[in-house]
């Protein structure tokens, strides 16, 4: 009986910690998209902008 209940707890620890690893890469690759996303509309803004400058 003792081992059953090591076991179970056991299973119960893995699959809480799995949950917490999948949840806590979900949110880092998020921000990092985010991040991405926003790095790159800056540098599309001051592409656009040299080319503007250029063109005039």
């Amino acid at each position: 009986m003792g081992e059953i209940n090591a076991l179970s707890v056991a299973l119960i620890a893995l699959g809480l910690s799995a949950t917490w690893v999948v949840l806590f890469y979900g949110f880092t690759r998020s921000t990092r998209y985010e991040i991405q996303r926003t790095q790159m509309q800056r540098v599309r803004r001051q592409v656009m902008r040299v080319l503007a400058e250029q063109s005039d």
